[in-house]
């Protein structure tokens, strides 16, 4: 047949690899941002009713749950006068006060289990990870369609997709 190419010879990136088309399609099951908007305020709602006050520093939508970052906010309240109101001073909250409320968390946002991260690696948040309501599949096809996988092919002599991360970002290895 003279449409047949010859076989390829040498390094693993003369072989061209089949299409992505061939696999599975992820099914949707995202969470939208007024959905996030919403949790971040029930989480902050929550601790601040017991005197625990928290920014949210940021947020990871994730394939199953999404990490919410929490900034440790001050333990005291200033007075009128300026002064602080005593033994609680104006301390950062310890991680440890955010971390016992993980029950009333869980309550609060109806959900089974949370996970805590504390602190997030490389970050001075407290990272609190909570099940999307309607999670999405994670299949190979996704792990592979998305651009730092594309990146990371050219330079890896065997790249291979292994999923995806709670925090959404795609996790591959280069078996060479």
């Amino acid at each position: 047949d003279e449409d047949e190419e010859p076989p390829a010879t040498g390094r693993a990136a003369e072989w061209t690899r089949p299409s992505t088309d061939l696999l599975v399609e992820a099914e949707a099951g995202d969470i939208t941002e007024e959905d996030m908007r919403a949790t971040a305020s029930k989480i902050k709602r929550t601790l601040a009713e017991y005197s625990v006050e928290v920014e949210i520093g940021q947020v990871k939508p994730g394939p199953t749950v999404t990490m919410y970052g929490l900034v440790p906010g001050w333990g005291g309240h200033s007075s009128s006068q300026g002064q602080s109101n005593g033994a609680r001073g104006n301390k950062r909250v310890r991680v440890d006060t955010i971390l016992a409320r993980e029950k009333d968390l869980a309550l609060a946002l109806a959900s089974p289990s949370l996970r805590f991260e504390a602190p997030i690696p490389g970050a001075s948040l407290v990272g609190i990870e909570v099940p999307n309501a309607n999670p999405s599949t994670v299949t190979l096809r996704s792990a592979m369609e998305g651009d730092a996988f594309t990146e990371f092919e050219r330079e890896a002599a065997l790249p291979v997709a292994l999923g995806i991360a709670t925090a959404g970002e795609a996790i591959f290895v280069d078996l060479a």
